[in-house]
């Protein structure tokens, strides 16, 4: 039986070719690199560093502004930003970004209007008026 090659970046003896990497230091390895096209990509399109997005979800307590449920473990919270300004307001998940934000194109009067009609629902004085 022949023995596997050491890994290229750890030395232990299971590296897998064709990049001679184990298991480990590939997946850590594609992390790693999945972090950095994120980070050039937000740089690219917000004007904020991966480290200025990291803080941000920390002190967002690591989750979305809006709904403070989703997580962003499963798929990284969307930054949110003005887009008439660029200025950037926050990390949202998506459900929040194109459904509630997107669908109230950003209006203030709109979500004042939607808190306004779930609060005090127009059936409601129909429905429950006496008879």
């Amino acid at each position: 039986m022949m023995a596997k090659r050491p890994c290229r970046q750890c030395g232990k003896p299971n590296a897998v070719p064709p990049a001679h990497l184990c298991p480990t230091c590939k997946r850590v390895n594609k992390k790693a690199a999945a972090k950095r096209a994120h980070s050039a990509r937000i740089f690219k399109t917000y004007g904020i560093t991966g480290e200025q997005y990291d803080q941000l979800y920390e002190l967002q307590g690591r989750k979305c502004a809006v709904c403070v449920t989703s997580t962003g473990a499963s798929k990284r919270l969307a930054v949110d930003h003005n887009h008439e300004t660029g200025e950037v307001r926050g990390l949202v998940c998506g459900r929040c970004n194109h459904n509630l934000l997107g669908a109230a194109h950003d209006t203030v009067d709109i979500l004042k209007r939607a808190i306004a009609y779930l609060e005090n629902p127009p059936a409601r004085q129909l429905l429950q008026a006496p008879q």
